[in-house]
């Protein structure tokens, strides 16, 4: 994941990131989530900003502080439009931290949580966050 993470440091035209299916370590989501929110800050020009708005991060057995790194940038100002969580052993604690995230975050429109285990009512509260999300329009 370092590789990836100094890839995206430079990279401002990459638009979709699909890592799924890989074992990361906590550091390795880290510096992803650091890297991606050091460059929402840092480039005030739109042209040079990055522009990773699709993250796929399943199957990737992510644990809680790899939630609580994807938790972080949710919160920062970053972009992203789609990510995919599914299929990664996130339980209720992970997805209500995922969830409170959410609340401060206008921009993510699409969250696959899918093959979960976490709450139905938790699974609905992100589809209504979501579809509020997407009546939004950002640039």
């Amino acid at each position: 994941m370092t590789c990836i993470a100094q890839g995206l440091a430079k990279n401002a035209s990459l638009i979709k990131l699909n890592v799924s299916e890989n074992l990361f370590t906590v550091n390795s989501i880290s510096q992803l989530t650091t890297v991606l929110m050091k460059r929402a800050q840092e480039d005030k020009d739109d042209s040079k900003s990055c522009q990773l708005r699709e993250l796929d991060l399943s199957h990737c057995e992510l644990d809680k502080k790899s939630i609580d790194a994807l938790s972080t940038l949710l919160r920062s100002t970053y972009k992203l439009r789609i990510l995919n969580l599914r299929d990664n052993m996130i339980h209720d604690e992970e997805g209500q931290s995922l969830f409170t995230s959410m609340l401060t975050n206008s921009y993510l429109t699409k969250l696959n949580m899918e093959l979960n285990p976490i709450k139905h009512s938790l699974f609905r509260e992100f589809e209504t966050i979501t579809k509020q999300n997407a009546l939004k329009v950002h640039d």
